[in-house]
């Protein structure tokens, strides 16, 4: 942090008339809190969020002094920057975390310092880089009540400070003057004695010395004079910005996640070949040679398609689409594809739950199915005796993220579809099913033994 400095002029009162009349002008500034710093012997009296502020004054007896300022301050409660997160959860962790110093500082300065001490607390809010003079009081009776702003009071010998002040700019041991230009100097609006300060002879002088006396009386106006509008970013503030942003690019992440994994999957039917010219399932029927399949239509009762027991449905499905956005993420992160499963369900309550090949032939087994955006799932299924007569369903589940879990699912199913009573259950089923995965495709037909064999002739 950039030390900005407040000076105040200092005069030390004759006791006696052999004792020589001193003046100073103390250094007052503020510095950051650092890490492992000694906690300061201040009085158990002291307010011990602000005793730590003003502890490093203990050496330079302005440590009253400097509470007093902390005080002033956090009553004034500068506003929290807009990204001070930490701040607007403890409005005064800015102050607590700021270190009062002093320099050139003589005994007995009493309460003049004060104000100078609120103005080194306050510069750091400010955007002037340029020092300020400051003599005043901030302890008193202030003469109405304010809610967020502290009184300026006279402090004694302003006439004597302001011609120290005079002579040191003139006879050129106070340099500060002539190499920043016009500073201003805050005081009280009257002195000791009751005289207004800005009447006094030596503030015009002071004036074309490049001194502007600035008489105030509430600790606001100098706020607003130097406009310390807001403090400065703690780096608190800056760990909880990480962490505000962290959780909003991790809820984002998950909601896009999550948007992504359930954004809907393109599945439909392709035609089969040979006799099966719709864009349907279709008999798999197998060569007497028994090496190859010849695909027909599926004969109808009544627009119902209807199989009987031995047959082997089969089906073509086209899964998503190779020019969609999520297709291209698939291929960025070099994945293999949609997961897919199908699903044949039967009235009386028999499930077949299959999201892998099974073994046997050329075909290895234990492999999931996975397929390429814009790909076709192909697949066949023996139509058993144990799916019984009646409604049955075929349905297509596609989704991208994860594969399926064909156990759980399963249990899911059956709490889901409830007890086994005809084609309801049947209905019940593919609703379940029809809300567990991005991508669904469902083919209703009735199994009976009475249908003529296509494939026989």
């Amino acid at each position: 942090m950039r030390r900005r400095i407040v000076y105040v002029p200092l005069v030390r009162y004759r006791r006696s008339r052999r004792d020589a009349r001193e003046a100073a002008i103390c250094e007052l500034w503020c510095e950051q809190r650092t890490t492992g710093e000694p906690a300061g012997d201040v009085p158990s009296d002291a307010d011990k969020r602000l005793a730590p502020v003003a502890a490093p004054l203990l050496a330079s007896r302005l440590f009253e002094s400097g509470c007093a300022a902390a005080m002033a301050v956090r009553k004034l409660g500068p506003v929290p920057p807009k990204l001070g997160l930490w701040q607007r959860l403890r409005p005064h962790a800015w102050l607590e975390t700021r270190r009062l110093r002093a320099a050139g500082a003589i005994p007995d300065a009493g309460d003049s310092a004060e104000l100078g001490l609120a103005l080194a607390l306050l510069l750091p809010t400010s955007r002037r880089a340029a020092p300020i003079l400051a003599t005043g009081s901030l302890t008193g009776d202030a003469p109405e009540l304010r809610e967020n702003d502290a009184a300026v009071f006279p402090v004694g010998a302003i006439e004597d400070k302001l011609a120290d002040i005079l002579r040191r700019v003139r006879d050129g041991t106070f340099l500060v003057a002539k190499r920043c230009g016009t500073l201003p100097f805050f005081t009280p609006r009257i002195d000791e004695l009751g005289r207004s300060v800005a009447q006094l002879p030596v503030v015009a002088e002071l004036n074309d010395a490049g001194i502007e006396v600035v008489p105030i009386g509430w600790l606001s106006e100098v706020a607003k004079r130097l406009g310390c509008a807001r403090t400065p970013l703690l780096p608190a503030d800056r760990l909880a910005q990480a962490m505000a942003v962290l959780l909003v690019l991790g809820s984002t992440a998950g909601g896009a996640g999550w948007l992504w994994r359930d954004y809907p999957i393109a599945v439909a039917f392709v035609r089969g070949g040979g006799e099966a010219i719709d864009p349907e399932p279709y008999l798999a029927c197998i060569t007497p040679d028994g090496r190859h399949s010849v695909p027909r239509r599926i004969p109808r009762r009544e627009r119902i398609p209807r199989l009987r027991t031995g047959q082997q449905i089969a089906w073509a499905v086209r899964v998503g689409d190779a020019q969609l956005w999520d297709a291209r993420l698939l291929d960025a992160f070099r994945s293999e594809g949609y997961h897919v499963l199908f699903a044949l369900i039967s009235e009386n309550g028999r499930l077949v739950l299959a999201d892998r090949a099974p073994a046997g032939g050329d075909r290895p087994g234990s492999l999931p199915y996975r397929v390429r955006p814009g790909g076709v799932f192909e697949q066949w299924f023996q139509i058993p005796r144990e799916l019984g007569a009646g409604e049955h369903a075929l349905a297509i589940l596609a989704q991208r993220s994860r594969g399926f879990d064909t156990d759980a699912l399963g249990r899911a199913l059956r709490a889901g579809a409830g007890a086994p009573d005809g084609a309801d259950f049947v209905n019940r089923a593919v609703n379940f099913l029809q809300s567990q995965a991005s991508g669904f495709l469902v083919y209703q037909f009735s199994r009976s033994d009475d249908v003529a064999d296509q494939c026989a002739r």
